[in-house]
This record gives structure tokens, C-alpha cells and sequence, in this order.
């Protein structure tokens, strides 16, 4: 929850898939849609306890600090109005050659709900501004399941990339203004 002050909002986020831990641990994500700059990020955790029964709640401060290069970006769809926020998962370590591709989509419904959206595909043109040019072997984001999309990026070289990315809603356009870049 970030509190504005005069207003709050939530943001995207997964719940772990699993109630069993994994090496003690449950795995899950919230992708800030803004920085602390504008107020006071809080996340919420429900604990059960299956063998006592018992259930409580912890609030947990966040500082988020505003990102050098973002890894979230954020456009209104031109064929519906519709808000909608992408993340870059992968490629986290990027190196020269074949690299896996992963963003996820949430869209707006409300300012308390950012449920992840399945209904868009994705175009990936990678390009690097200051050698003007691309690379071959790309493969285009595909939806994979709660708002995963993943496919192939390649990289024929170290330095700045532009990873561009046109989204469509079937043949309409839904943005095509869209890019992360990604430095190695």
C-alpha cells in the first residue's frame, strides 16, 4: 500500500504459489509502481499456521528507491483507454548471445486491484542506439501463465540496448511507445 497522504493506492503483486516453503521460505513479488518519493510504501503479510491454527498479520515498512534504469514501465492503451504496467524480470545477468526474455503485465482496474493480464501479445525489437543496430534470432514475448510472458533476446554485443516493445490487442494496437534498456 503506498500512502500519499491525502490518498492510497496498491500495486501489482503475487502471492506464493505454494502454501509448503521452499528452503524455508515462500516465494512471492510486489512490483512498486513508484518510488518512496511520493510517500510511504507498507506490505501487508497474512501468516497462518496450519498446525496451531493461529492467523495474524504483520505490516512491513518499504523504502523504494527510484532505479537507475527502470525495470517497470507504464502506458494507457490507445484501443481501450485501459492502464496497464509492465515488468522486466529477465534477463537479470544479460551476456553476449541468446539470452532468456520474462516481463509480466498487470492492468489497472482500480486503484486497489492490478490483476495480470493475459490479453495482449508482444513485439520485441532489440536495437542498439549507439552502433545503430539490431539482432537477429529474437523470440517475441508469450503469455505463459499469471500474466508471464517470456521468450528469447539476443545480444550480439556488450554495451547499451534498447529493448523495444509493441503491444497488441489482436490486431489493434495498444502501444507501441514502450522500451527498457539493459546495459552490460
Amino acid at each position: 500500500m503506498m500512502n500519499m497522504g491525502m490518498m492510497q493506492h496498491s500495486a501489482p503483486y503475487e502471492n506464493p504459489a505454494s502454501e509448503e516453503a521452499f528452503n524455508h521460505l515462500y516465494p512471492c513479488s510486489v512490483f512498486f509502481i513508484m518510488s518512496s518519493m511520493g510517500g510511504t510504501w507498507t506490505v501487508k503479510v497474512n501468516v497462518h499456521n496450519h498446525l496451531s491454527g493461529k492467523e495474524g498479520f504483520i505490516t512491513i515498512p518499504f523504502t523504494v528507491a527510484e532505479p537507475a534504469k527502470s525495470k517497470m514501465n507504464s502506458f494507457t492503451a490507445v484501443h481501450n483507454g485501459e492502464k496497464y504496467f509492465i515488468s522486466l524480470i529477465e534477463p537479470s545477468s544479460p551476456k553476449v548471445g541468446i539470452n532468456d526474455m520474462e516481463i509480466a503485465i498487470y492492468k489497472k482496474v482500480s486503484m486497489m486491484s492490478f490483476p495480470a493480464d493475459s490479453s495482449l501479445s508482444v513485439i520485441l525489437t532489440p536495437e542498439m542506439p549507439t552502433m545503430n543496430h539490431g539482432s537477429p534470432n529474437n523470440v517475441n514475448p508469450v503469455h505463459i501463465g499469471k500474466g508471464h510472458y517470456k521468450g528469447k533476446v539476443n545480444f550480439t554485443m556488450t554495451g547499451l540496448w534498447k529493448l523495444n516493445m509493441d503491444y497488441m490487442s489482436g490486431s489493434a494496437v495498444a502501444d507501441s511507445t514502450q522500451s527498457f534498456e539493459v546495459q552490460f
